[in-house]
């Protein structure tokens, strides 16, 4: 549904596309896969977690921290439970592809070569020593089944809310954080319906249809009637239209008085969200309640922005107020 409408459609014919997925996924932020490890496997048996390339010994992983065992064993994909075996109801490790009396050998054999890449015997017996003392810790069971553990989480247990945690905390942003990007999280978690919070949403990204958005986008042209549909005084913007619009300015004083709120002109919206929100909180509003009104606001003007331009109405500013306390 939010892919539908963020995306214009879903009909084999061309849409407009106005929200980048990186946007939608994680609003300006990049997460890093490589360096995001979100899971880890616990040991039982070993026959289904990969010895190398899992996250399952002390939270690491084993071809990462020990490359040069890595480059020179033969058994570079294959299970823990192949690495080892039980004997007499103990479980012993196997030379895990690497013959200990070649290890120095294939030491010497790459400087004989003089690639000027080989590790130094020293190196290599570091690793072996340091990988030897990890497994010796490592405890694999014969009944036991593996399982994935989230290590994000207390108990293990992988949650949507922990995840989604993770992801907030792990975001780099590409510019001086906005200490009004919260907004991007607190407008999901109002109650309303999801078209309007996904239609206030993309006012925070400037991705909202309007004739300035449409020009920029081939839609429409020079020689296009591009005023204001509310005022008809002024070339049409996303904040104009919401914001700076004298009729709609009307809307915002008359529903600021409405509930006691000082009226402030903020010209951004996520600022703007955020200083209705934290009077309604300020109000003890319900959770989830706080930025219902600010939402109203906004998608009564959209709405009558459209009947004016679609259905040939008339701008009634006592009208867009009682649809807001309507909607509320």
């Amino acid at each position: 549904m939010q892919n539908n409408f963020l995306w214009g459609g879903s009909e084999e014919k061309r849409k407009m596309h106005w929200a980048r997925y990186a946007d939608v996924k994680l609003r300006a932020f990049m997460v890093s896969r490589t360096k995001l490890r979100i899971g880890q496997s616990r040991c039982g048996n070993g026959h289904s977690i990969f010895f190398w390339h899992a996250l399952w010994l002390k939270k690491v992983i084993l071809k990462d921290i020990f490359p040069n065992i890595y480059s020179i064993s033969q058994l570079q994909d294959v299970s823990i439970g192949a690495m080892g075996g039980w004997i007499d109801g103990r479980w012993l490790w196997g030379d895990i592809g690497i013959a200990l009396p070649t290890i120095f050998d294939v030491v010497a054999a790459i400087s004989s070569a003089d690639t000027g890449a080989a590790p130094s015997a020293p190196v290599l017996a570091a690793e072996w020593a340091e990988l030897v003392q990890l497994l010796t810790a490592a405890v694999v069971t014969v009944n036991q089944p593996n399982a994935a553990s989230w290590k994000h989480d207390g108990d293990g247990a992988f949650s949507v809310s922990s995840c989604y945690n993770l992801l907030c905390r792990k975001f780099i942003p590409f510019g001086p954080t906005n200490c009004f990007d919260f907004a991007f999280v607190a407008i999901l978690k109002v109650e309303v319906p999801l078209k309007v919070k996904a239609s206030e949403w993309r006012s925070f990204l400037n991705k909202v249809p309007t004739k300035d958005a449409l020009l920029i986008r081939g839609i429409l042209n020079s020689s296009s009637n591009l005023e204001c549909v509310i005022c008809k005084d002024f070339y049409e913007t996303l904040q104009h239209s919401f914001l700076l619009c004298c009729n709609a300015a009307i809307v915002w004083m008359e529903m600021s008085g409405w509930i006691g709120l000082s009226f402030n002109n903020i010209l951004d919206f996520k600022e703007s969200f955020w200083y209705w929100s934290s009077f309604c909180r300020a109000k003890k509003v319900k959770r989830g309640k706080e930025g219902v009104i600010w939402l109203a606001i906004l998608w009564s003007i959209w709405l009558h922005r459209n009947d004016i331009l679609f259905n040939n109405s008339s701008w009634n500013s006592r009208d867009a107020v009682w649809n807001c306390k309507t909607l509320i």
